[in-house]
């Protein structure tokens, strides 16, 4: 019934918010930057079975693209284990800008090819000085697959992209875009369509501030 619920998915099937969350909170591996104790710990969680070696990649940002800190070190991840492979004072990071316009990001690349990230913002949402980005997207094609490759000038926090007209859900959703990055997201259509015919809204977390309510 369509009412509002903790449900991850709505009365149409669609996915809301916390299913793209939780399906990526169950990858077999993950980096996350925490603070914790006057520290910035970066934990590691794996939950395969066999130990694996990979590239920590650690890079502060602000909201325009600028690298402000970066930092890069060999890891080798035991399997079925979590735990702090790199911690940094907090005030250390915090001297290269505000608390507000910053964000860390963490990348784990694994022997094999895989990827992982994750971002720390060192403020709460509602207290983030977030910029105005410029949003924009170009479609592909793979044979019947459809991507959308979304790009930002600045930071955009929760992207969130919506298929006007056709049915249907996208592979990731209210992700984060950092300034010059490319993402490419494929849209899975509920009808067997090659190329979708409806057009896609994009909005992000600053398209919600109190000044766009004015």
């Amino acid at each position: 019934w369509p009412v509002a619920s903790w449900s991850s998915i709505d009365y149409h099937g669609r996915w809301k918010a916390l299913h793209y969350f939780v399906k990526k909170a169950f990858q077999p591996i993950l980096v996350s930057p925490v603070v914790r104790d006057g520290f910035v710990d970066t934990i590691i969680v794996s939950d395969e079975r066999a130990a694996s070696d990979g590239w920590l990649h650690l890079t502060l940002w602000d909201f325009y693209g600028k690298i402000l800190w970066k930092r890069q070190l060999d890891v080798s991840i035991p399997s079925g284990s979590s735990g702090s492979f790199f911690s940094i004072p907090e005030e250390e990071l915090l001297r290269f800008g505000d608390r507000r316009t910053i964000v860390l990001e963490a990348v784990l690349s694994v022997e094999g090819g895989r990827t992982v990230s994750n971002l720390l913002y060192f403020a709460l949402p509602k207290d983030l000085v977030l910029p105005e980005p410029q949003i924009s997207w170009h479609p592909c094609n793979e044979g019947a697959d459809f991507f959308a490759q979304v790009s930002a000038n600045r930071l955009a926090r929760g992207v969130y992209l919506v298929m006007e007209g056709v049915d249907g859900r996208f592979g990731d959703n209210y992700f984060d875009l950092l300034p010059g990055r490319t993402v490419r997201v494929q849209f899975f259509p509920r009808e067997n369509k090659k190329t979708p015919d409806g057009k896609i809204n994009i909005y992000s977390l600053v398209d919600c501030s109190e000044r766009d309510k004015d």
